[in-house]
C-alpha cells in the first residue's frame, strides 16, 4: 500500500513502524484532507 501511495497522483508518503502503516498529519495542510483520503482510497482499492 506504502509504494502505491507513493506512486499516487497526488503522492501520498507514509512510513511503516511494527508493520503499521503511519501517515504524519502535520504534512497534511489545511484543506488537503479530502485529497488525502481520496488518495488513500484509491491505492486500497488498486492494491
Amino acid at each position: 500500500l506504502a509504494s502505491l501511495l507513493r506512486a499516487g497522483d497526488p503522492p501520498v508518503v507514509a512510513r511503516i513502524e511494527e508493520d503499521t502503516l503511519v501517515f504524519d498529519p502535520r504534512t497534511v495542510r489545511p484543506g488537503q484532507d479530502t485529497l488525502l483520503l481520496g488518495a488513500i482510497q484509491k491505492a486500497w482499492e488498486q492494491r
